[in-house]
């Protein structure tokens, strides 16, 4: 075999498998960026970790407390974190993400809170918004999977 044939093929075998690995990682992070499936890029843990700092940043700034307004009754809430209460990665959308967290507030009462957390262009999960699951059990809306995402559904009208 001629020698630089077998240098040049012996370049291809020992190239083309770093070249198409590059390839590849660079398709990955398009797909990403473009909108592709995230699915794979937060875990429950992220959106834990993310929820705990969103707690903790709040915490600290409301003399130890994370505050929140009951919608039905407007009491402003100081609450004291106590749980997750699940530990299944909950989708609304494709980029938004919810937490249920138990906390207590000042006065003894339990509340479940739904923290929402949008994942933004660079995998970031950003606090968007919260709501009142249950005060003391007490149910105020409920979640219905559609076979993709959660949604909020109102409870049937008491008669």
């Amino acid at each position: 075999m001629n020698p630089a044939r077998a240098i040049f093929s012996l370049l291809i075998v020992i190239c083309l498998p770093v070249l198409y690995s590059c390839n590849n990682e660079k398709q990955e992070r398009t797909d990403l960026s473009a909108g592709g499936s995230v699915n794979d890029a937060i875990s429950f843990d992220d959106l834990k970790d993310a929820v705990m700092e969103h707690i903790e940043i709040e915490s600290g700034r409301n003399e130890g407390y994370y505050r929140s307004t009951d919608p039905i009754t407007i009491k402003k809430l100081d609450l004291t974190f106590q749980k997750f209460n699940d530990r299944r990665l909950l989708k609304t959308s494709e980029d938004m993400y919810f937490a249920c967290v138990d906390f207590i507030s000042t006065d003894g009462i339990i509340y479940d809170i739904d923290i929402l957390m949008q994942l933004d262009d660079d995998l970031n999960l950003i606090p968007s918004s919260t709501y009142v699951h249950r005060r003391n059990g007490g149910l105020r809306y409920t979640w219905e999977y559609n076979g993709k995402y959660w949604q909020h559904k109102a409870l049937p009208q008491q008669q």
